[in-house]
C-alpha cells in the first residue's frame, strides 16, 4: 500500500516537470522572438537613418493596426486611364450648331497618352510651394497683372498666336509649362495621400497638333453629312474640337485629368479636384453653369493653372476666368 502510493506521488511529479518545462520552453521561445523583433527593428532604423529612407518592418507588436511600406504607396499614374471614345455630349443638329457652346476636348480626336508609371511618396502638403504656399511670385496687382502669364485668357475671342512659345516640361508622358510642374506634382501627390488617384491624359498641344485635330473633324463632318458645304463643316466641327488659338492646351497651363467623360465630375478623383484644386493654383476651366460666358461646354476634366491666390478668388466667388479677368479690370 505505502509503495502504491509512493508510485502515485513520484507520477505527480514528473507531470508537474514536464509542465514546467514546457511553460519554460514556451517563454523562452517568446523571449527570442521578442529579441530577434528588437534587432531587426534596430537594423531598419539604422539603415533609414544612413540612407534616408522610411522602412519599416511591417508591423507594431505595440499597435495592433498594420502599418503599410513605403512601396505600397504607388503612384496614381500607375493605373492606365481608361479612356472612351465616345462623344461627351450627343450631337445636335446642323440647325443647333450655330449657338451651341464648342467643347475644348473631343474624345474622338483628341490624343492621349498612358501615363508614365512612376513611383509618389506624398512629403507633405505643398510640399514644392513657396513661403506664401503659392507658385507664383506677384510683383503686380489689378489690372496691372492682367498681362502676367498666368492670367493668360485664351477663347474664341482671345486667340493665341501660332507661334506663342514657353518652356515645357515632360510629366508622365505629357508636357506642361514648366512654371507650373511643382503645383501639379503636389496636387498628385497629395490626392495619392488622401487615397485619390489622378494624372493628365493631356496636356500642351502645339499649334500644328491643334490644326490637324480640327481638321480632321471637319474631313469627318463632311463624311457623316454629305449635304453640308465647307462652311458648314467647319461650323459644325468647331462646335467639338477647339479652333486653332482658341484652345487652351496651346499654352501649356491646361490639363484634362483621367478621363474626357461628363461622368468624372461625380467620381471621386472629379470630386477630390473640384474641391481642392484651387489650393495649388488650378480652376475647373468650363463649369456647368458658366457655357455663356465661356462658350465651351461643361468638362469637369479640363483645369487650367493661374495661381493659388488668383484661384482662391474664382473658387470662393463662382467667377469663371472671362468674369473675374473682366472684374481685375477695374481693380487699381
Amino acid at each position: 500500500m505505502a509503495n502504491t502510493k509512493k508510485r502515485k506521488t513520484t507520477r505527480r511529479k514528473k507531470k508537474g516537470g514536464r509542465k514546467l518545462e514546457i511553460t519554460i520552453y514556451v517563454v523562452a521561445i517568446l523571449v527570442a522572438v521578442l529579441v530577434i523583433y528588437g534587432i531587426i527593428c534596430g537594423v531598419v532604423a539604422l539603415i533609414n537613418a544612413l540612407f534616408g529612407l522610411e522602412i519599416n518592418v511591417g508591423f507594431n507588436v505595440f499597435d495592433s493596426e498594420p502599418t503599410s511600406s513605403v512601396s505600397e504607396q504607388q503612384d496614381p499614374t500607375s493605373s492606365t486611364p481608361s479612356v472612351d471614345v465616345s462623344d461627351v455630349t450627343s450631337e445636335p443638329s446642323s440647325s443647333e450648331t450655330q449657338s451651341e457652346p464648342s467643347s475644348e476636348d473631343d474624345p474622338e480626336s483628341q490624343e492621349q497618352s498612358t501615363p508614365n508609371s512612376q513611383t509618389v511618396t506624398p512629403s507633405g502638403r505643398k510640399s514644392r510651394a513657396n513661403a506664401d504656399g503659392d507658385y507664383v511670385t506677384y510683383t503686380k496687382s489689378g489690372a496691372a497683372e492682367l498681362n502676367e502669364w498666368y492670367l493668360l485668357l485664351v477663347n474664341p475671342t482671345n486667340l493665341i498666336t501660332s507661334d506663342w512659345k514657353t518652356s515645357m516640361t515632360d510629366v508622365g508622358g505629357e508636357e506642361l509649362d514648366s512654371r507650373i510642374v511643382s503645383a501639379y506634382r503636389d496636387m498628385v501627390e497629395d490626392a495619392a495621400d488622401d487615397g485619390v488617384s489622378i494624372y493628365a491624359i493631356s496636356g500642351y498641344r502645339s499649334y500644328a497638333t491643334q490644326q490637324r485635330l480640327y481638321n480632321n473633324r471637319v474631313e469627318r463632318a463632311k463624311n457623316e453629312n454629305p449635304s453640308f458645304t465647307q462652311q458648314e463643316a467647319e461650323v459644325y466641327a468647331a462646335a467639338r474640337v477647339a479652333r486653332p488659338g482658341t484652345s487652351e492646351h496651346q499654352t501649356g497651363l491646361a490639363i484634362d485629368f483621367n478621363s474626357v467623360e461628363t461622368s468624372f465630375g461625380n467620381t471621386k478623383a472629379g470630386k477630390w479636384l473640384k474641391a481642392h484644386a484651387h489650393e495649388y493654383g488650378f480652376i475647373l476651366r468650363y463649369e456647368e453653369d458658366k457655357q455663356s460666358k465661356t462658350g465651351v461646354t461643361w468638362e469637369p476634366w479640363h483645369y487650367r493653372f493661374v495661381g493659388v491666390k488668383h484661384a482662391t478668388k474664382i473658387h470662393q466667388t463662382g467667377m469663371c476666368l472671362e468674369e473675374y479677368v473682366d472684374y481685375l479690370k477695374t481693380v487699381r
